[in-house]
């Protein structure tokens, strides 16, 4: 079946979208203050069939997160606060999960990253392959749940 279709209002033809066979397209929030970063991976993740989304700061980051997104990519290490902290906001505010996208590599981090309450932590440099398919498997749990909790009395 066609995606899209020829629709009429009132007179007007147009083109619209059968939203029945529309794949809704997951957003992701990248909250990191180099920018070369950010925007590379916004570019892959976009090339991926997502939408991205760039935030340079915690405040930044605070302020869009009034926007419900499926997963958030957060660094550590912010310029105007510590990313620990805002995973710890996330997940008093809403379900979304998170990964940490961090050059803090020690196992005492990781072990920290988790305790905050990120879904999965992931060191730099980094493959964006394996940062895919790590995206892919948090989702995937992510909906599952989501399912979980629905189809409960």
């Amino acid at each position: 079946m066609n995606k899209i279709k020829n629709c009429a209002l009132y007179g007007v033809q147009f083109l619209c979208y059968n939203l029945a066979e529309v794949k809704y397209m997951q957003s992701i929030l990248i909250v990191e203050d180099d920018v070369i970063i950010c925007g590379g991976l916004k570019v892959y993740l976009v090339n991926q069939g997502y939408k991205a989304y760039c935030a340079y700061s915690v405040s930044e980051a605070k302020n869009k997160l009034d926007k419900k997104y499926d997963l958030v990519i957060l660094d550590i290490n912010l310029p105007d606060g510590n990313g620990l902290e805002l995973c710890s906001y996330i997940r008093k505010t809403a379900e979304t999960p998170v990964i940490f996208l961090t050059a803090n590599d020690t196992e005492d981090n990781m072990i920290e990253g988790f305790k905050y309450g990120c879904d999965d932590y992931i060191s730099k440099p980094f493959s964006v392959e394996i940062l895919n398919q790590r995206i892919k498997a948090v989702l995937r749990r992510s909906q599952s749940l989501s399912l979980i909790h629905i189809s409960e009395p």
